[in-house]
């Protein structure tokens, strides 16, 4: 399995998918290694990560390209998790690892979320931007055994298309017990992602942190200092906690 880093639960869906197709490799008795093509960003502490797959890394592995020729031929499967990582090296693995499947997932097909979002916003740059992600994620596609995707959609889309061999497989999320209804929830907020349009109008950063009249608070934990400004402006009840 190779991905940008090496996945971690609380990140990002990536990361879900990433750990769960890991598992599921297990279960049909693979022995599972893993190795971050962005081996900088990885250096960092391996606590947390499942023992029973294999972290490879520095100072055995500088790269990707390292593991690939050192290993070579030895591997059964080879996984692409992401279009740069399959662009890179799946006709580095094809050379290398010339008994092996070569997987592409996808993760998602950014080049058409970016060429609708210029279409929508009116932003030909976008546009343009978005067909040459999408040349390279067609690109990959074709040149990998199987490439995987987790939307019927996607996966129709690149079913369409000469040389690509396209599957869903989606992935398992371990949830905990459920939680009150939103009618039953009082003095919270849900943390997701919004955008602030231009004609929100904005607050002082200070304005933020105002107690509410009746000396009720409400935290914001948000990565865009904008949006914690533009979410003072949303109505707050404190007789329903809403």
């Amino acid at each position: 399995m190779i991905d940008g880093r090496a996945p971690d639960r609380g990140r990002d869906a990536g990361s879900q998918a990433t750990l769960s197709h890991m598992q599921a490799l297990r279960a049909l008795d693979y022995d599972v290694s893993f190795m971050a093509s962005d081996v900088v960003a990885d250096l960092r502490s391996s606590d947390g990560r499942d023992e029973a797959i294999h972290w490879l890394g520095a100072p055995a592995y500088g790269s990707v390209e390292d593991l690939l020729r050192l290993q070579q031929d030895s591997f059964d499967l080879v996984y692409f998790h992401r279009e740069l990582n399959a662009t890179r090296y799946l006709g580095l693995a094809r050379r290398l690892q010339r008994r092996a499947r070569l997987i592409y997932g996808v993760a998602d097909l950014h080049g058409v979320r970016v060429m609708r979002q210029g279409w929508i916003e009116g932003r030909p740059e976008f546009v343009a931007r978005g067909r040459v992600l999408l040349r390279d994620e067609i690109r990959a596609a074709q040149t990998a055994d199987v490439t995987i995707t987790h939307s019927d959609a996607e996966a129709a889309l690149l079913g369409r298309i000469a040389g690509v061999r396209a599957t869903v497989v989606p992935w398992v999320v371990p949830v905990g017990p459920p939680g009150p209804g939103y009618a039953g929830r009082r003095g919270r907020v849900n943390r997701g992602v919004a955008r602030v349009t231009r004609h929100t109008r904005m607050t002082s950063c200070a304005g933020c942190q105002r107690p509410f009249p009746d000396g009720i608070g409400l935290g914001v934990a948000v990565g865009n200092p904008c949006l914690a400004q533009s979410l003072w402006l949303i109505p707050f009840s404190p007789a329903s906690g809403t």
